[in-house]
């Protein structure tokens, strides 16, 4: 008589090489792009993450010093990367595959368990390959891409104490939950997966009592991250501040109902691009697999997290491409469970059928799996962000600076204070809170403009792409009164970059005066008049 742990394991004692050769063929594909890709120059969202990340345990306070929107888990993930090798991006990056590393794992771990090991391989193997696709931006350390492991790992644990009665501690559903109250300080839509295990464990058979205390447990442990983070604020006197920047202008920076069919046609095609394919069988199937063969629990399992994952991705209503990366990994066990059930479990079918899917982004986007150019790449993902521009923008300023000057930055590209070792002139690293129409704009200006003057910056960097700012921010009195004024009758002109150009244009000095700028919007580089 099989028992009931057996029968939770369908994998085989002796299992079939062709998954494991299966697996490692494709995961060295992707584990050669993610090294390929190490010096992808940051990102807007990354350069912030980074230089708060570098200052987090400094003489600066977070939220007060520096100002973002996000949790600290975030930071405190990004004071871990800029700890490992390489420097700047590189030590960022290692850092993301090293997340991703873990999450795959665990992925497969937890899929082989509850479906069987081939769609363990083949779903992990969809899994890492379109999490690195550039239509979700899959190259940059996005907050979408770091749940990933501590989502997984309570997952696993979760799975595991419902399923194997000999092993169901309460230190289990401690640990799942720690994992989740984690990924929430990382990315506020977590939380959806903080439902999901509540709900999981309502739904375990038991008396009421069992019921209600195993969600309790893992509720109350998803909860101590963030009451931690709350109590140090508190106790430091600075919760005002924490509030303020990661619930007050969060919410007041939520897209309207109005801008919502805009971002969704505008970014979410950009998102699907040429990987079509698997959206669209990922989508499918939600159809397809309450009807395959597995467990009723696993089915339940794989539909439920894409669904939530899905919702997860309209939380704020921005539809950034990257914001889709948690739904990937269920659409792929979706596609691999689906497959298998289509091949009635055939492995020269199913493999075959897997091993088209997997190749087919690969061999439509080999120059940036095989020979990443980072200039393209980035112009390609974010037009006319001049993202490779800030970074060579930066290295170049890094040899002119003398000791104790500093680099003030129009515009919101922190990666350029990282890059060149120097402090930001005022705590707003994103110039979006100090333009965007809310009832503390003007506050916001007046402030910006108090930090730039008590600068006195030796340099100042301003990009003039509206995707640093806001549209038609050149009439904005702020700029058109203020900035653009002082940058006029106190600064020379030493560089300009042209944006979106391949190779990179950049012209400095003497050779500006017989420069003819293509049609692109500008970065320019100031220095302060010599007297």
């Amino acid at each position: 008589m099989t028992s009931k742990k057996q029968a939770t394991n369908p994998t085989p004692v002796n299992p079939d090489r062709t998954d494991w050769i299966f697996l490692i063929l494709f995961l060295a594909v992707v584990l050669y792009t993610r090294l390929a890709l190490l010096g992808m120059p940051l990102e807007r969202d990354e350069g912030g993450y980074a230089y708060i990340g570098e200052r987090l345990f400094g003489t600066q306070h977070l939220y007060s010093d520096m100002l973002d929107i996000k949790l600290p888990g975030l930071y405190f993930l990004y004071w871990l990367f800029n700890q490992l090798p390489g420097g700047y991006e590189k030590s960022i990056h290692l850092g993301l595959l090293l997340m991703h590393a873990g999450a795959l794992w665990v992925f497969f771990m937890w899929v082989r368990r509850a479906f069987n090991l081939s769609v363990g391989v083949v779903a992990t193997v969809l899994f890492a390959i379109s999490a690195v696709m550039p239509g979700v931006y899959g190259f940059a350390a996005h907050a979408t891409q770091l749940i990933q492991l501590p989502v997984m790992g309570a997952l696993y644990l979760l799975w595991g104490y419902i399923q194997d009665e000999q092993h169901r501690r309460p230190i289990r559903l401690v640990a799942a939950g720690l994992c989740l109250g984690f990924a929430f300080t990382v990315k506020q839509p977590a939380i959806v997966f903080i439902f999901f295990a509540i709900g999981a464990l309502l739904w375990m058979p038991g008396s009421i009592f069992q019921r209600l205390w195993r969600p309790f447990i893992l509720g109350s442990a998803t909860l101590v991250p963030f009451g931690g983070i709350v109590a140090y604020f508190y106790l430091q006197g600075r919760f005002d501040d924490f509030w303020m920047w990661t619930f007050t202008m969060p919410t007041a920076q939520t897209i309207s109902g109005s801008d919502t069919w805009q971002y969704l046609s505008d970014l979410v095609p950009m998102m699907i691009g040429n990987h079509w394919l698997f959206w669209g069988l990922g989508v499918l199937s939600l159809a397809v697999v309450p009807f395959t063969g597995f467990s009723g629990k696993s089915k339940a399992w794989a539909v439920s997290l894409l669904v939530l994952a899905i919702v997860s991705a309209a939380i704020g209503l921005g539809f950034m491409p990257h914001y889709f990366i948690p739904s990937i990994p269920w659409a792929a066990l979706g596609i691999a469970a689906g497959l298998h059930w289509a091949t009635r479990g055939n492995k020269t079918l199913y493999f075959g059928a897997a091993a088209v899917l997997a190749a087919l982004p690969i061999l439509m986007n080999s120059s940036y799996f095989l020979q990443p150019n980072y200039a393209k790449i980035m112009e390609q993902c974010y037009h006319w962000n001049g993202f490779a521009e800030a970074k060579a923008v930066s290295l170049e300023l890094k040899k002119r600076l003398k000791p104790g000057e500093r680099v003030a930055v129009f515009g919101s590209e922190p990666q350029i204070n990282y890059y060149t070792g120097t402090e930001h002139c005022s705590p707003h690293l994103f110039m979006y809170p100090v333009v965007r129409e809310t009832k503390y704009k003007n506050q916001f200006q007046q402030q910006f403009l108090s930090d730039i003057n008590a600068c006195n910056a030796e340099y100042v960097v301003l990009t003039a792409s509206e995707a640093s700012w806001i549209p038609g921010f050149t009439e904005t009195p702020l700029f058109k009164r203020q900035l653009f004024p002082k940058l006029t009758e106190g600064y020379d002109l030493i560089g300009r970059a042209n944006i979106g150009q391949t190779p990179l244009n950049i012209v400095w000095d003497e050779a500006l005066k017989n420069h003819n700028p293509p049609q692109c919007p500008p970065m320019f580089v100031f220095r302060k008049k010599q007297h």
